[in-house]
């Protein structure tokens, strides 16, 4: 799943002619590097959602064929967030394992090595972090013994320690039962 719904609010100037996915990174959009990662990594299948500007991106990415992939595409009619747009992108996809991606991003992250821990660890949601010395300042991820999220941003269980400091990268790992989790409609 690559998540593009999303309106740029921080980069306005830019995304109100385009969505943020398809700004360009050497002459190519966002979503085409998010795709490309994925599909370099052995997806075949993938789902986009849209929403702001969204018939850019479907105009861009067409049916994946030139990628070697089979898109779909989840319209979102009113924006569902991050939960409830994976939720939506889920019902699209075989029930199995799912990577989640930000369409926003260009990284060289390994997605075989992450599906590997995942698989590993038994979680039903793995979040792939890297660490990062200014983590705290721009929204830190808690993380622990065993690599165990121990906080998102400032909240934690009460008496969990804090972890050591991370950054999200934008792609999350997810099992079917997580998905099921997720209320229909607007989820963060």
């Amino acid at each position: 799943m690559l998540l593009a719904a999303g309106f740029g609010t921080r980069l306005k100037v830019l995304t109100e002619q385009r969505p943020k996915p398809m700004l360009p990174v050497c002459g190519v959009p966002l979503v085409r590097w998010a795709a490309a990662q994925c599909a370099h990594h052995g997806a075949r299948r993938l789902v986009i959602n849209l929403h702001h500007l969204g018939e850019q991106i479907r105009r861009e990415m067409g049916d994946g064929a030139d990628l070697g992939l089979e898109v779909a595409y989840a319209p979102e009619p009113e924006i569902l967030g991050t939960g409830g747009g994976m939720r939506a992108m889920a019902r699209l996809l075989p029930r199995a394992t799912c990577l989640v991606a930000n369409a926003k991003q260009v990284n060289d992250v390994d997605l075989g090595a992450a599906l590997e821990f995942h698989k590993r660890s038994g979680a039903l949601a793995t979040l792939v972090v890297r660490p990062d010395p200014n983590a705290e300042k721009w929204g830190a991820i808690g993380v622990g013994q065993g690599g165990r999220i121990t906080r998102i941003l400032d909240a934690a269980p009460a008496g969990a320690a804090a972890g050591e400091a991370h950054m999200f990268t934008g792609i999350h790992i997810v099992e079917p039962e997580l998905l099921d989790r997720i209320p229909a409609g607007v989820s963060c």
